[in-house]
């Protein structure tokens, strides 16, 4: 435990000067001046988290939420919407549920990267 302690300092005061390890345990330098453009696109961590809470999963939790009321559509009240609703529905919490997988493989796609 003590050892995880140490490395959570060590991440903070590593984000504080600007260095951060990449996926391949490289250290990279964040600095303004550090001789290459950023793309909007990059795929490494400048240190901008996002909130890890239920807030930034909410799409996820909505197309459960869709899917879970379906469901109890279908097999507790024994109703099952016309077609066309129905697949209207699905696709809507399938596009929440894996719009950013679908958004990633998009720009994949344009850029000929299907690899990494």
């Amino acid at each position: 435990m003590a050892q995880a302690f140490c490395e959570t300092d060590e991440k903070d005061l590593q984000k504080k000067k600007g260095v951060t390890k990449t996926g391949n345990n490289k250290q990279h330098n964040h600095n303004k001046d550090d001789g290459h453009d950023h793309e909007e696109d990059d795929e490494h961590d400048h240190g901008e988290q996002e909130s890890t809470g239920w807030k930034s999963h909410w799409p996820l939790l909505l197309a459960l939420a869709i899917l879970l009321g379906m469901l109890v559509l279908e097999f507790g009240f024994k109703y099952k919407p016309a077609f066309p609703i129905d697949m209207i529905v699905y696709v809507v919490a399938f596009f929440l549920a894996g719009y950013n997988v679908l958004y990633m493989t998009f720009r994949k796609a344009k850029r000929l990267d299907f690899f990494y």
